[in-house]
């Protein structure tokens, strides 16, 4: 395939686009249906729509695709006509095969250049390979990866009419190297292709009752699912259906989100352990954000291989420079990340099933790679020494009708309340108060912590006789003040090895946060009641000062600005 990056390309795809703008083919089908017709009519010298009608039907036996370039011919003949005058026949045949789609809703169809290179380098094609691109979209990763290999075997499966005709066309423009397939990636049986290398970049989150119904009741999906739900399920059969179509001896690579990776949801942390227990998974590989220049949904890779018995993580989120709002993976950083699969690094380790069970089957790469948090001395586990409540956002719509301007006893806690470990004198008001939020409320010496990075952490003051509902961004712990000072407890959380705990069990990429379930694992250093009623005293004490401190501070600047105007 020719390359692309040069003047006359550019040129060309502009023109073919400039000429279907506006109209109802304007759109990346359009412009490779375009593309394909001039090209022909330049090549065969056709003067004449029939005799170009002709030509397609004598190249091609597929009758939708004959059907789409008839009527195509019929009503962009001029077109054609004009577009075979403005571009030579290379530049026709790139535009064909290496246009891309503009149209936002319909991008999700491409995979991101740098995954394809990646993916390809992941899965080692060799010689008498057969590779099945399950999910292909507008087959990105194979016309990337027939440009490497000889005497290898593609098949495209994509269930889209649209992207299936583009597929054809770009096949037909290869001398038809590759079988496209038309079907769905989990209904379909395509283990009889003998596919020894399967690419997924499947639709993330789709939601489809009959394809969710057949999910859980066919006999090689259900034992996975086993009250999954539905919001979910469809992401991880798309996973297994990259096992299911390939040979045992193979290998698949699959383009995930990454919150899949983290979750703490029962079932996926079930769905994750068996996984790992069949020896599926090879490796994750978290990759940067922005990948995807038009999503900003974090992705990472999972390699999956049987007869696995450890698993690999690697850690990429810091490769790749944005080039024009995507994040490109230079040949330097996908070498790294192929390097990482056999030998640790400062981005790679090899973690072990043990390892992955006391961290509750987490994939997350990031918890594994980051420094591990210092050992607590006399830890207790948070769990053991609270009760865990969660606030409740009030929508803001309903949050300005609610907003008084005068100071009431009902109030609302936003995360901006906390500065420096300390909860603003003065909260927002609110008008009136719904028994919905008695679960969000905050009492006298709770602990706040923030969920998400950077994490905050107070003691509610005294309230006396106010409500203050916890907005949702806050875990709420009613602390067993027999057993622990909350102060003491803050103390520790906002010290170096209480940020470090915290971190080190956090999840995420873009946005960094904390679970439940690894908070209440957080230990706190435990030490007599005494003693942490003498820190929390000498804490309050500090406070007191440097509140006079402040104060001063303030006198001093009003001092500074008195001193042209005469004060002393």
């Amino acid at each position: 395939m020719e390359k692309n990056n040069n003047e006359l390309y550019m040129k060309a795809e502009w023109d073919g686009r400039n000429l279907l703008r506006g109209k109802k083919d304007d759109d990346l089908l359009g412009l490779v249906s375009l593309a394909m017709s001039a090209y022909i009519v330049r090549k065969n010298d056709v003067y004449d729509k029939y005799d170009l009608q002709k030509e397609i039907e004598q190249y091609f036996d597929d009758y939708e695709l004959k059907g789409h370039f008839f009527s195509f011919i019929g009503e962009y003949w001029e077109e054609i006509v004009t577009y075979s005058h403005m571009a030579g026949l290379k530049e026709l045949k790139s535009v064909a095969l290496s246009s891309k789609e503009l149209k936002r809703d319909r991008a999700n169809f491409e995979t991101a250049d740098s995954i394809t290179k990646l993916a390809d380098n992941l899965m080692d094609i060799q010689s008498g390979d057969i590779v099945l691109d399950n999910c292909a979209g507008v087959m990105n990763f194979v016309m990337h990866s027939m440009q490497k290999h000889d005497d290898v075997t593609y098949h495209c499966n994509e269930i889209n009419t649209n992207c299936i005709i583009i597929s054809k066309i770009r096949s037909w423009m290869l001398d038809n190297r590759i079988e496209i397939h038309q079907g769905n990636a989990i209904t379909q049986s395509l283990h009889e292709l003998g596919a020894n290398k399967v690419f997924s970049d499947f639709p993330w989150g789709l939601r489809d009752e009959r394809l969710i119904d057949y999910v859980r009741h066919d006999i090689k999906y259900a034992p996975y699912f086993n009250s999954f739900p539905k919001t979910k399920i469809l992401d991880w059969a798309f996973v297994l259906a990259s096992i299911f179509s390939r040979r045992d001896d193979g290998v698949s690579v699959v383009v995930v989100p990454t919150s899949m990776l983290s979750r703490t949801m029962r079932s996926e942390e079930e769905i994750r352990e068996i996984i790992c227990k069949k020896g599926y998974i090879k490796a994750v590989i978290s990759l940067p954000a922005k990948i995807y220049a038009k999503t900003n949904i974090a992705v990472s890779i999972l390699v999956l291989e049987n007869n696995s018995n450890s698993v690999r993580m690697i850690d990429a989120t810091g490769l790749g420079k944005l080039v024009k709002n995507e994040m490109v993976l230079s040949s330097d950083d996908i070498d790294m990340i192929v390097n990482g699969m056999e030998h640790d690094s400062e981005i790679s380790i090899l973690v072990s099933t043990e390892r992955l069970q006391q961290n509750d089957y987490s994939w997350d790469p990031v918890r594994y790679l980051g420094t591990p948090a210092q050992e607590v001395k006399n830890g207790v586990k948070l769990k053991d020494l609270a009760v865990f409540g969660r606030g409740k956002t009030i929508p803001r719509t309903t949050l300005e009708e609610l907003m008084s301007n005068t100071p009431t006893d009902t109030q609302y806690l936003n995360l901006q309340n906390i500065t420096d470990n300390q909860v603003d004198r003065e909260l927002t008001s609110l008008k009136s108060y719904d028994k919905q939020y008695d679960n969000a409320l905050v009492h006298t010496g709770d602990l706040l912590i923030s969920r998400t990075a950077p994490f905050k952490v107070a003691v509610m003051p005294e309230i006396d006789n106010r409500k203050v509902i916890a907005n949702g961004n806050f875990y709420v712990l009613t602390l067993d003040k027999k057993q622990v000072n909350p102060i003491y407890v803050m103390l520790h959380l906002r010290s170096a090895q209480g940020q470090q705990q915290l971190n080190f069990v956090a999840h995420g990429t873009a946005l960094v946060s904390i679970s439940a379930k690894d908070l209440e694992a957080v230990e706190i250093p435990m030490v007599s009641k005494e003693q942490q009623d003498i820190i929390a005293s000498r804490y309050e004490a500090l406070l007191d000062e440097l509140d006079i401190v402040k104060r001063q501070e303030t006198l001093i600047y009003n001092k500074i600005d008195a001193l042209m105007e005469g004060g002393e």
